[in-house]
């Protein structure tokens, strides 16, 4: 039988803790910045099946089958991408999104 000493015992608990702390830190690493990124990564209820948009000026609106949608940080501004291709960029006040049911 081997007999170990307090001290080594102790520094196999210090190399077991330190890789757990260090697989924690880099899990939140990794969340912190998928977070920060778009709330589309976390939140999959951000996809829109269309979009109202407002046409400011003529006083109408045009409806339109979203293809993709981006949000920017630190902005009201909405970017469209319609099925069709044409890119619609506005004010958060003038574009609708929806999601049917």
């Amino acid at each position: 039988m081997i007999e170990r000493t307090f001290k080594e015992d102790i520094k196999e608990n210090f190399k077991e803790v330190g890789a757990l702390f260090t697989i924690l830190a880099l899990v939140m690493g990794v969340f912190l910045f998928a977070t920060g990124c778009n709330q589309q990564i976390i939140d999959l209820k951000y996809r829109f099946d269309k979009a109202v948009i407002a046409i400011p000026g003529s006083g109408t609106n045009k409806v339109v089958k979203v293809k993709k949608w981006n949000d920017y940080p630190d902005s009201d501004m909405v970017q469209v991408i319609a099925e069709d291709g044409t890119v619609y960029y506005g004010h958060s006040n003038n574009i609708l999104l929806i999601k049917e049911p």
